[in-house]
Parts: structure tokens; sequence; C-alpha cells
């Protein structure tokens, strides 16, 4: 389902009216669909770069954060701009960012050859003193 079906599902008429009406005291007209499909697309766009995968809409996690953007987005485009919720979205879309989007391989490795450790006042075999007369030419 697209993210507008589903903010429209998951939340009352009259609140969609609200939110996409502001100049309209009592939110008498109806949904403009038009700002709320481009509240959507911004927030698919804010929800790529947050947690850094593409929205999709069959995941529910995924749903859950887009649809509080649309209204998060809709509530900062109001005449008395309110960025709490925002903030607070973007603050969940990148927790929501460690378990899906940035997950990181962790390093393995299956060879054979096993790290030796040194004493540490023994140096490698580039510091030896036969490299003492190597001095480096700076740039003038």
């Amino acid at each position: 389902m697209a993210l507008v079906d589903e903010v429209q599902s998951r939340y009352a008429a009259a609140r969609i009216k609200q939110l996409t009406n502001p100049g309209v005291p009592g939110g008498t007209s109806a949904v403009d669909t038009a700002r709320l499909a481009l509240a959507a697309t911004d927030v698919e766009a804010e929800f790529a770069i947050y947690c850094g995968v593409a929205y999709d809409g069959s995941i529910a996690t995924h749903v859950t954060v887009a649809v509080e953007g649309v209204i998060a987005k809709l509530k900062t485009r109001l005449e008395t701009p309110s960025t709490k919720e925002w903030d607070e979205w973007v603050d969940r879309a990148k927790a929501l960012s460690l378990v899906t989007g940035r997950n990181k391989i962790t390093p393995t490795t299956k060879s054979a050859i096993k790290l030796t450790t040194r004493p540490t006042q023994e140096t490698s075999d580039t510091d030896r003193s036969r490299f003492t007369d190597i001095v480096p030419n700076p740039p003038n």
C-alpha cells in the first residue's frame, strides 16, 4: 500500500483535513491530497537519508516510522511551526537505521596465519638503525 494510503487508514479524516488545510478554520474542506502526497514523498526521501535504506511499504517497521513522519512533516508546515515532532521523528528514524539500514558486517577471517605479539620495546623492521641516514626532502 502507498504511504499516503497508510496515513489515511491510520488517522481520522478530520485530523488529516486539519493538517493538510492549515489556512481553513475548522477544517471543513476536503483533505488536500496534493499536500498529503507531497509530504509523503518528502518523508520517503528523508527516510532514505536517515535510515540508510529506501522506504518499503511491506515492512511494518518502515510503515510505522514513515506514517509518523508524514504527520510530523505536515505539523511542521502549519502556520505555527513546531519542530518538536519532526525532531522526535528524526530520532526514531535514526533508531530504526541501527537495525535496518546501517548494519555492518563484522570482519572475520578463516586465515591460518596467527598474529604474534611483540614486546612494546622492540622495533619493527622498518624502524631499524640502517635507515637513519635517509632524510626525506620536505616541500619548500
